[in-house]
């Protein structure tokens, strides 16, 4: 466990932004808008926050009605292969709508503009991962320190003095 952390540390230290620009790269320049281009990016950012909070939620139930049939003693398993299907399916509208967003700005700010985005964008991810990207790594380290669905955990015993 002492070695995982060091060695994260370790590529931390030398992939962090700090080092890239030591070596003489410089930070993407902000893509300049036009009043017209700003106003048609946020209607469709607004457009597609829209649908994707559907498309998460969607996600999220079936997800939910996954492990629910996963916890039954001997799930059947063609329900929990139908379920695994309809939850692909809800991830997959899901891309879909991303990708459809993303060839929308494509279209709206033109390719020169967007290859300057999509730098900008890879930038700041190194820099700052985003807060939906730091929930989702802590869900994954909490979800390998629970116990998994045979599994049960054990309930906490007092020690000696009963705390």
């Amino acid at each position: 466990m002492r070695a995982l952390l060091v060695l994260t540390l370790a590529v931390l230290a030398l992939g962090g932004p700090s080092w890239a620009q030591g070596q003489g790269q410089q930070r993407p320049q902000r893509p300049q808008l036009t009043a017209e281009q700003r106003q048609k990016l946020q209607e469709a950012r607004d457009r597609f926050a829209r649908e994707a909070i559907d498309l998460r939620a969607a996600v999220a139930k079936e997800r939910l009605e996954l492990r629910r049939l996963l916890r039954a003693e001997n799930p059947n398993m063609a329900q929990v292969e139908s379920q695994l299907r309809r939850l692909s399916e809800a991830e997959a509208r899901l891309r879909m709508a991303r990708i459809r967003f993303q060839q929308e700005v494509r279209q709206i700010v033109g390719p020169e503009q967007y290859a300057r985005f999509r730098a900008m964008w890879r930038e700041d991810l190194r820099e700052k991962p985003h807060p939906r990207m730091r929930a989702l790594i802590r869900e994954r380290i909490m979800r390998f320190r629970t116990p998994g669905p045979g599994l049960r955990m054990q309930p906490e015993r007092p020690n000696r003095d009963g705390f």
